[in-house]
């Protein structure tokens, strides 16, 4: 599947797309990683409120305060150090929602799966999906 998928993706993203990964976990986050396209470490599920970043404010918080509440089961990340990444949302327990440049394009991960969505999550995910 990756060999599928990696020059159709790096074209999408040359071209000035952008992806979005919702809550990646385990295997599928080394997948994405092998892809070229972000590195994340797994960590822990939690919620609570996590601060945006100035770039991430700017990025995927408008219409939202200085930070937001996420919802059960969120997944939190490190940074797995391969791709240079910006961090966009984070608290003490880890990374929430990350970027990376790709191309023209960007990747963006966001730490909610959307099983039980509330109103910060989902206006975190409209504006990911919106993202320059």
């Amino acid at each position: 599947l990756a060999d599928a998928l990696e020059k159709p993706l790096a074209d999408f993203l040359a071209k000035g797309g952008t992806i979005v990964l919702s809550s990646p976990q385990s295997e599928s986050l080394s997948f994405w990683r092998d892809l070229g396209l972000i590195d994340l470490e797994g960590g822990d599920f939690n919620d609570g409120t996590v601060p945006f970043t100035s770039a991430g404010k700017a990025a995927v918080g408008a219409g939202l305060g200085s930070s937001f509440d996420t919802i059960n089961g969120t997944s939190f990340y490190s940074d797995g150090g391969t791709y240079p990444m910006e961090v966009w949302a984070e608290n003490e327990y880890g990374i929430v929602v990350a970027s990376r440049k790709a191309g023209k394009g960007r990747v963006i991960v966001v730490g909610m799966d959307y099983f039980d969505p509330s109103d910060d999550t989902s206006r975190v995910l409209v504006n990911s999906v919106q993202a320059k």
